[in-house]
């Protein structure tokens, strides 16, 4: 599906010497805007990169401005395949003149800058890492003082901020040989004086750290010298350091093959420029082909094909030829064979399909018959069946160096993952530390990382290594505002801290506080025995020592005290009377106290009102209600008997006299007598009143109130009087 440009090439031609030079010119229109009608100039060995987004970059390359002048490129473009629509984002619309191109505005090493640009240029390398942002290293092209030249100058850009960073390698320098020699160090150790020796058209790929992988191309080595190399490079983009990993650091020399099939730190292939790559699921890097020497000094296109494992650092030849030239085996279409090869070729085309297979088109190369020529054949190459790769652990706090105690956490996103570890320098496997939470860093250390799933193949290594320019300080200990000791009563303690930023952590159970313990937000109140420890976790800082304060809190025994509101009670006999109790908490008492009476009088009850009181907080009281019952006024109307008997007897006197009947001469005697008797009776007057209604005797009695809760009881007498 044609997707944009022109379907015509014919519209722009510059005649030199007899040859015509055709392309399209590029429609530019305004920067940083997409628009239908914008597109790239016709070009060729542009630069080209896939952002996570989908969206495709592309960067630089020998053809058309937009005055149809021909010459190095630096324009920035962005394609976006969900509207069609390019976008200009950066860089030159016009070249100088022609064949000529843009110098390079590099700014400061390492920043960032809206004003910095590479230079004109092509064939380069280049990478997309972790983040989605783009890299670039090398090429033909203009450095910045306007030479053109072999480059050696690495560049990335932010697709965030749109902006351009100048990483490492030089900015001018090249001439009077064109190209700058290559500074290799100690092989397999980083270091920031290191930098790859310009070239152009080498091969470049990430790997599953982020780290960015260079090898061969046609470059400078050690000695200056121009030349097809076979040399190995990884950069780390945390520490911004470059380390020769293997091949030769010198030109003319020859690939060592070794045995088909067998990995070996010996073995390593030919210099070569224009072959092609892929990425496997495991991480290892194939190669394919190009154009260079194989285990002869003849040079000329290639087809063996290589493996290399980054976490071994090692090479394998997997098939094809160790000579040049070689002719294709093609076998029968679409079925597979160990004896089939394509041809040898330069410049071919290939991608990675979703089984992870690698394939590959055409090129400049040989055929069955081995004619040279331009090849259409496509082909596949089937790796063994593997379960897929765990995605490779992650680290909270990236390579560096700090200044301060670094907590590091690792993360998977594979499912079910186990993350193990090392942190002296071995290489992890399952039988290594478990990762079980934050790892505490803080001296120079590396650790080393795998993550294992069940269905999924082991990942591959993830490194950080962390640097400290001067040693971290300790944070001061706590302090504690209240003694160890006894004490008897609850105790409010609180914890300070010396150290800027410290959260302090404590323990109340015995164990040693970590930072997962719980933070101290405000005073403590202890009210039993009890160890108290306490550490300050402060920014930049180890932990402090440990606070220790030990308590024994011995708390008076809760009770409560009782009152009345009156020493006395008087009750009427069938009456009642009143008067309150208060029962008042001491050392923190809040419980229901009951009552009862002791000491009552026959026929006097007593009840309260309510039943039960709960202090809580405070006093608290009930209502005592003292009643008298009725029989206590009959038994004292009894009393008043004796008080008729003068009435009595003169009636027994005359109930004798009338039964004595023989005596009848005495009737009237005893009729005298009654008389009589009633006459004194009478006669007494208000004396015999008074007589007959004497004062009740009072009843006097001692009770006791008595509260219970529980175990405890308190009591409360009073002085009853019934009357």
């Amino acid at each position: 599906m044609w997707k944009s440009g022109s379907n015509s090439i014919a519209k722009t031609c510059i005649q030199i010497t007899g040859t015509a030079f055709c392309g399209e010119p590029g429609v530019y229109d305004t920067l940083g805007a997409p628009a239908a009608g914008d597109t790239p100039g016709g070009r060729e060995w542009a630069t080209g990169w896939a952002d996570p987004s989908g969206h495709l970059w592309l960067f630089g390359g020998w053809g058309f401005d937009s005055a149809g002048t021909l010459g190095f490129l630096n324009d920035l473009w962005e394609f976006d395949p969900s509207t069609n629509e390019w976008t200009w984002m950066g860089g030159s619309s016009t070249v100088p003149s022609l064949f000529d191109g843009e110098s390079g505005v590099y700014g400061t090493l390492g920043t960032p800058a809206p004003t910095n640009y590479p230079g004109s240029r092509y064939e380069t390398a280049s990478w997309t890492d972790s983040s989605g942002n783009l890299w670039m290293f090398g090429g033909i092209g203009y450095n910045a003082t306007g030479v053109n030249c072999y480059l050696n100058d690495l560049w990335k850009f932010d697709i965030t901020t749109h902006e351009w960073a100048w990483k490492s390698g030089n900015s001018s320098g090249e001439s009077p040989t064109w190209g700058l020699a290559g500074i290799y160090g100690t092989l397999g150790v980083p270091d920031a004086s290191n930098n790859p020796g310009s070239r152009q058209a080498p091969k470049s790929w990430t790997d599953a750290n982020g780290n960015l992988w260079l090898f061969g191309g046609y470059a400078f080595d050690i000695g200056q010298n121009p030349s097809l190399i076979n040399d190995v490079w990884e950069f780390n983009p945390v520490t911004s350091e470059w380390a020769w990993m293997g091949g030769y650091d010198e030109s003319g020399v020859i690939g060592t093959y070794g045995t088909l099939g067998v990995t070996s730190a010996s073995n390593i292939p030919g210099p070569r420029t224009s072959g092609v790559t892929w990425t496997d699921r495991l991480g290892n890097l194939w190669l394919f082909g190009g154009s260079g020497s194989g285990a002869a000094l003849a040079a000329g296109a290639l087809n063996d094909l290589w493996k290399f494992n980054p976490t071994t650092n090692e090479w394998a030849w997997e098939g094809g030829s160790s000579g040049v030239e070689a002719a294709g085996v093609y076998g029968t279409p679409g079925t597979v064979s160990a004896s089939n090869v394509p041809g040898s070729r330069a410049g071919a085309f290939n991608w990675t399909d979703k089984d992870g297979n690698p394939w590959l088109f055409g090129g400049s190369g040989y055929d069955a018959d081995g004619i040279n020529g331009e090849p259409n054949d496509l082909w596949e190459y089937g790796l063994a069946a593997t379960p897929p790769l765990a995605a490779a652990p992650t680290f909270g706090v990236q390579s560096g160096s700090y200044t301060s105690v670094l907590s590091v956490a690792l993360s998977d996103t594979t499912n079910g993952a186990t993350i193990y570890y090392t942190t002296d320098g071995t290489t992890p496997t399952t039988s290594s530390s478990v990762y079980a939470g934050m790892i505490t860093v803080s001296s120079t250390e590396t650790i080393a990382a795998i993550a294992a799933s069940s269905g999924f193949s082991n990942s591959v290594i993830s490194t950080a290594t962390y640097s400290f320019a001067t040693p971290p300080a300790t944070a001061a200990t706590p302090e504690i505002s209240l003694a160890s000791g006894t004490y008897t009563a609850e105790q409010t303690v609180s914890i300070s801290d010396t150290a800027p930023g410290a959260i302090i952590y404590y323990t109340v159970d015995g164990s040693i506080p970590t930072a997962k313990s719980t933070a101290y937000s405000c005073s403590i109140t202890v009210s039993a025995i009890e160890t108290l420890q306490a550490i300050a976790v402060a920014p930049g800082d180890f932990n402090s020592s440990v606070a220790v304060a030990n308590y024994v809190i011995n708390l008076p025994v809760p009770s409560f005290g009782l009152s009345a509101s009156a020493a006395s009670l008087a009750v009427s006999s069938g009456g009642s009377g009143t008067l309150t109790l208060t029962a008042t908490p001491e050392n923190g008492f809040n419980a229901a106290i009951s009552f009862l009476c002791s000491g009552l009088p026959s026929g006097v009850i007593c009840s309260f009102s309510p039943s039960s009181i709960t202090p809580s907080g405070g006093a608290a009281s009930t209502q005592l209600t003292i009643t008298s019952s009725n029989q206590l006024a009959s038994r004292n109307s009894t009393d008043r008997l004796p008080q008729s008997r003068p009435l009595a007897l003169g009636l027994a006197l005359c109930f004798f006299a009338l039964r004595w009947k023989r005596k009848l001469r005495v009737r009237p005697l005893a009729i005298l007598i009654v008389f009589g008797l009633g006459f004194l009776s009478s006669c007494g007057g208000g004396a015999s009143q008074a007589a007959s209604n004497p004062t009740p005797t009072p009843i006097n009695a001692t009770v006791t109130i008595i509260a219970t809760s529980n175990s405890l009881q308190e009591q409360a007498t009073i002085k009853l009087t019934v009357n």
